[in-house]
């Protein structure tokens, strides 16, 4: 293009705008210190550049003249490998699906969603004009969910849902879809927990494993074979997301060997879903949740008073903790509670964001990871978690 000088890239994204000073000579790009990568994967709306002024500085607002972001496309290939499909996919690789800002009128799934983190997920998102459609597998928490929120001028829609059938997820989906005709927002949220904490991994019953298996894990996966392929044929916009936990997603407390596992396996399968939704230019995104910072107030290691008879232990009466406070000292965690709308704000505001992860940056999450990540690249022992 003939130029030879300083230029400012700004990437204009949903959240904020980032700029950096940069330098091109002879033609090739000369990255100087940035806030941001453009190839990292923020949902970027445009890239703009602006040639400066002779003398200008870049807070004295001397623009010589700003052009459209396709501009950047041959500088960058220079230094990355042309991705899959030639040009017609730089944009999806570059910065990933465009994010939902705003949720009025969309079609939302919450499983699990007349209780806990999922009740407040729906309230939440029926506030701002979404219509919801809760699935839980209490009918009476359902009924009494929609009725609490229909005091408040909020309708929502509700079914009787066990995740751990797909028969029962498939009419779930058929219904949505026959009712709504689409399904933007699809959590899979449906969580259940075991009264193991502390028990060796050796002494916990079959029932157990496999009922926690059976909504954590088979839940999810059953909620996407359900939804996500009419979500692709319909060609919209759309968001799954699927509830981990810190223990187990990003390291595993000793305690709950159970729980831990599964909840490892739903992040990792959310990431393979990420990356194939990436590898069909799909207009999908995956977003993997991790409720927290703190242990969330909520019922679900009294989930026992929902297992089904399939996975019941003969002769063996139904678990419940008196109160959270029980089950942190049972667990051995520090006993601080996050509230359930706190979890709320947090995933929406990171659909909103574009992000995968979305978990606080508050509690130990970060630091266990750190320490898990160095012991794995230093071929180190694990140590018992502090």
């Amino acid at each position: 293009m003939g130029f030879d000088g300083d230029v400012l890239l700004t990437l204009l994204t949903w959240e904020r705008d980032y700029s950096s000073l940069t330098r091109i000579e002879d033609g090739q790009i000369i990255l100087r210190e940035s806030p941001y990568d453009p190839l990292v994967d923020v949902p970027v709306k445009r890239l703009i550049r602006m040639e400066l002024a002779e003398g200008a500085s870049t807070t004295s607002g001397e623009v010589l003249r700003s052009v459209p972001g396709d501009w950047l496309r041959p500088f960058l290939v220079q230094r990355y490998d042309e991705p899959p499909g030639g040009y017609r996919d730089f944009p999806r690789l570059g910065r990933g699906s465009p994010r939902m800002r705003d949720f009025s009128g969309k079609v939302a799934v919450v499983t699990g969603g007349a209780s806990g983190v999922g009740r407040a997920i729906v309230t939440q998102l029926a506030s701002e004009g979404s219509r919801v459609v809760i699935a839980d597998i209490n009918a009476e928490s359902i009924g009494k969910t929609r009725n609490e929120l229909a005091d408040r001028g909020l309708t929502i829609d509700g079914m009787e849902v066990d995740v751990t059938r797909a028969e029962s997820v498939n009419a779930l989906a058929q219904r949505v879809f026959a009712t709504y005709g689409n399904v933007h927002l699809l959590f899979n949220n449906a969580g259940v927990g075991v009264k193991e904490a502390k028990r060796r991994i050796w002494t916990l019953p079959e029932q157990d494993w496999q009922w926690a298996f059976a909504v954590n894990v088979i839940g999810v996966t059953n909620g996407i074979r359900a939804f996500v392929p009419t979500m692709l044929e319909r060609g919209e916009e759309g968001h799954v997301i699927n509830t981990s936990s810190g223990n187990g997603g990003i390291a595993s407390l000793p305690t709950t060997p159970i729980y831990a596992s599964t909840k490892a396996a739903v992040t990792s399968l959310t990431e393979v879903l990420r990356y194939q939704f990436l590898m069909d230019g799909a207009k999908l995104q995956a977003h993997v949740l991790f409720p927290g910072p703190h242990l969330v107030n909520t019922n679900i290691l009294n989930s026992d008073l929902n297992r089904p008879d399939a996975f019941r232990i003969e002769g063996q009466a139904q678990a419940a903790y008196i109160d959270m406070k029980a089950l942190a000292d049972s667990s051995g965690v520090e006993f601080k509670l996050t509230e359930p709308e706190e979890v709320a704000n947090m995933v929406i505001e990171g659909i909103r964001n574009g992000r995968f992860w979305i978990l606080s940056k508050l509690g130990k999450s970060d630091e266990r990871l750190r320490t898990r990540t160095r012991s794995i690249l230093e071929r180190e022992n694990p140590e018992l978690p502090q």
